[in-house]
């Protein structure tokens, strides 16, 4: 799909090597050897998985039924902090020190009266738009085809990879996005084949159409490509 990319990452081996040995995760190696463009200091790109919008809303939404419930602004910081790490720590744990840093703002948005969509519009982790719906099923999809595509490279069975990607799509996206962990359940065996043929988890997931396809010549892949290698 992209071969050039890969001699870009040939070039660049033993600085890769380094940083991870430096304690840098993938998405920061690949912002400073220029594969991945910076996005916020404190936040690693994700071109390929955009938490940052869906995760934003889900914990503005909590915490506003925390204000609702009467809880005080020092509660609803902790409170939504905790909720955030059991949530997000796997996947996306830099989202939750993104919403740390706007806890004060986050709540005096809720206190003025603006929704969570238009909250996380405000403090720039979502794109203005019309208010919508979140939608967990493409980042949902490939966060677990990606797990299962670790399990197939460890040998694992289809049927250990059923039950075991069964279990971690229930602990992340359970509370979340319930709805996710059926659309999956009903795409396991096709996730396996794809896999199994060789597609990554984006196309995998086109292919069961939890994401979008786009077309190649619109995919830019060094960043996505370079994170996974």
């Amino acid at each position: 799909i992209a071969p050039y990319v890969c001699e870009l990452v040939d070039k660049e081996i033993e600085q890769i090597v380094t940083l991870l040995e430096e304690g840098d995760l993938p998405e920061i190696v690949c912002q400073k050897i220029k594969l991945c463009k910076a996005a916020v200091a404190v936040a690693p790109a994700q071109a390929d998985i955009d938490w940052e919008c869906p995760a934003c809303k889900y914990i503005v939404k909590y915490a506003q039924d925390l204000l609702e419930q009467g809880k005080t602004a020092e509660e609803i910081k902790d409170t939504i902090h905790k909720e955030c790490m059991s949530v997000f720590q796997t996947i996306a744990p830099y989202v939750c020190e993104l919403l740390d840093n706007e806890v004060d703002n986050i709540i005096a948005y809720l206190e003025g009266g603006d929704i969570p969509e238009v909250v996380c519009q405000k403090i720039k982790l979502c794109k203005t738009a019309p208010a919508k719906d979140i939608d967990w099923e493409c980042p949902a999809c490939k966060y677990i085809v990606k797990y299962a595509q670790d399990l197939l490279e460890q040998g694992k069975t289809a049927e250990e990879i059923k039950d075991t990607i069964h279990k971690e799509r229930m602990s992340v996206f359970q509370t979340i996005a319930p709805y996710v962990c059926e659309l999956l359940d009903n795409e396991v065996d096709n996730i396996i084949a794809y896999l199994e043929g060789g597609d990554i988890p984006e196309v995998v997931c086109q292919k069961i159409k939890l994401c979008k396809t786009a077309p190649a010549k619109d995919i830019d892949w060094e960043c996505p490509a370079c994170k996974y290698i």
